[in-house]
């Protein structure tokens, strides 16, 4: 119901890799503080990691069907790939943007901080 009328939570942060310099976990650290800015329930978090490594399937060729490790390298070899966003409530999106923007920085050194201690 929440996608059909699309009041589904809307993204508030994505990993950013130049993040990683202030804090060990940017996502986790930002979905913290805006729990604890917005409500818990208001806030969500998606985190996905898939292992690199080949991704074989069957490949049709001038009428041949080889493996598509077979015919790609790049295939072979593919990079781990990693998603870390945090989403929120639909009404609450500009305004969380808006503190988001404002505090971003001391958020991820805080979290950085605390998690040292």
């Amino acid at each position: 119901m929440r996608i059909n009328e699309r009041r589904h939570f809307k993204g508030l942060y994505r990993l950013d890799p130049g993040d990683l310099k202030l804090s060990p976990d940017p996502a986790g650290a930002i979905h913290a503080a805006a729990a604890e800015e917005f409500g818990d329930p208001n806030v969500k978090r998606a985190k996905m990691e898939k292992a690199g490594g080949d991704v074989a399937f069957p490949v049709a060729i001038d009428g041949r069907v080889r493996q598509s490790t077979d015919v790609s390298p790049t295939l072979r070899s593919l990079a781990p790939a990693a998603l870390d966003m945090v989403f929120i409530e639909p009404g609450l999106r500009d305004k969380a943007r808006t503190w988001l923007d404002k505090r971003r920085d001391d958020i991820l050194r805080n979290y950085a901080e605390e998690g040292e201690e």
